[in-house]
């Protein structure tokens, strides 16, 4: 029986399309779950995410919370339990179960909102591109763009997308509605 197991993370070569839908997603879906935080106003802890991703070097922390988390919260939440759910029940089935796990694993409630778009598209990316590729490169791009806007790193980047939330809200509603519409059909 245990020579007949296949254990399959989905180290698989994905389609060009899921590629670009993951840079979509990672360049947008940041962006949606900042105005989902701030449009709920959860309470934050200010020594928390924020004081670990702003303290130390900028190699360091885009290592330790941008590369890293992609690397094996994808193998886990995505190669592991989005697929497995989907292999034995429905592919959304499996989406949402590691969405809801995904957030669940942030424990704190700004966190555990602010990954929602994020963990709903990674899940898509994984169960039908049938990759867990896209999805790291997704969360390697979401990661980065959030340490690197948080740490005022490009602080003219910033001082543009706060002058025009109106347009940057519109702009990451379209990319990442965009991703989702790209990996909504299964790799053959």
């Amino acid at each position: 029986l245990a020579s007949r197991m296949r254990y399959d993370l989905g180290f698989h070569r994905p389609r060009a399309r899921f590629v670009v839908a993951a840079v979509l997603i990672g360049v947008s879906a940041w962006y949606l779950g900042l105005q989902l935080v701030v449009a709920l106003q959860p309470p934050i802890n200010e020594h928390g995410l924020p004081g670990i991703v702003e303290s130390g070097g900028l190699v360091p922390r885009l290592l330790g919370l941008a590369l890293w988390p992609a690397l094996a919260e994808e193998l886990v939440f995505r190669g592991a339990l989005a697929r497995g759910l989907a292999s034995r029940t429905t592919w959304w089935i499996g989406v949402l179960g590691s969405m809801i796990v995904f957030a669940a694993y942030h424990a704190v409630l700004a966190q555990m909102l602010g990954v929602l778009p994020l963990a709903l598209a990674l899940g898509m990316l994984a169960v039908r591109s049938g990759s867990v590729w896209p999805g790291m490169l997704a969360h390697l791009i979401n990661n980065v763009i959030a340490i690197l806007l948080s740490r005022n790193a490009l602080p003219e980047v910033a001082r543009w997308i706060d002058a025009r939330p109106d347009i940057m809200v519109g702009v990451a509603a379209v990319g990442f509605v965009g991703g989702l519409a790209l990996s909504a059909k299964e790799a053959a």
